[in-house]
């Protein structure tokens, strides 16, 4: 049985969770938005940032997840951890199409469709990396960002943005809570910079 991350990779999770979900709101907002603002850069650069963030926050919440609850399998894959978590980034993606379909497919389940496009046989095997790749570009001052060595975002949203829709609707159902945020750390934080001078 696969152990269960500590309470303080919990902490940390549940944070990115909600970072996560924050740009993928603001995404959202930027998007209706946008429709009727499209010349705008400001606009054109917010929506391009909220989304980035929102994928750099939903791999960091995997990545973190599998690092805790698999490290004696990555060890045993004998790749490069980044490759194994990856790797496994893509069987979650398999494993939560499979059960949207045997979901959907039940008489016993209401208001379950499946994701229209999406087949657990065809997961795109670079799905992973190019989730890391984003991830890195929008952690760093990339300049891949800007260059078609790299994946960009535009092409990332195209091909895996329903990938990414279903992580995130994913670990929703199972980790968003109001008490999420109650850390220690940020209440500090809060304390020391609420203070008026």
């Amino acid at each position: 049985m696969a152990k269960l991350p500590s309470p303080d990779v919990s902490k940390t999770m549940q944070h990115e969770l909600w970072s996560c979900k924050l740009q993928y709101q603001a995404f959202h907002f930027y998007k209706t938005y946008l429709t009727t603002h499209r010349r705008d850069p400001h606009w054109k650069a917010l929506i391009f940032t909220a989304y980035g963030n929102f994928l750099r926050h939903l791999y960091s919440f995997y990545e973190a997840g599998i690092t805790r609850m698999n490290a004696d399998l990555l060890k045993k894959q004998g790749k490069k951890e980044t490759d194994a978590i990856n790797h496994l980034l893509n069987e979650e993606v398999r494993k939560l199409i499979r059960n949207r379909k045997l979901a959907s497919d039940s008489p016993l389940v209401e208001f379950v469709e499946p994701i229209k496009g999406l087949d657990e046989n065809n997961v795109d095997e670079e799905f992973g990396k190019h989730l890391c790749q984003i991830r890195h570009s929008f952690s760093h001052a990339d300049p891949r960002r800007s260059t078609d060595n790299f994946v960009s975002l535009s092409s990332f949203y195209k091909k895996y943005h329903n990938y990414a829709h279903l992580l995130f609707e994913s670990i929703l159902f199972s980790w968003d809570s109001p008490n999420g945020l109650s850390n220690p750390e940020i209440d500090k934080f809060a304390d020391i910079v609420s203070v008026v001078k």
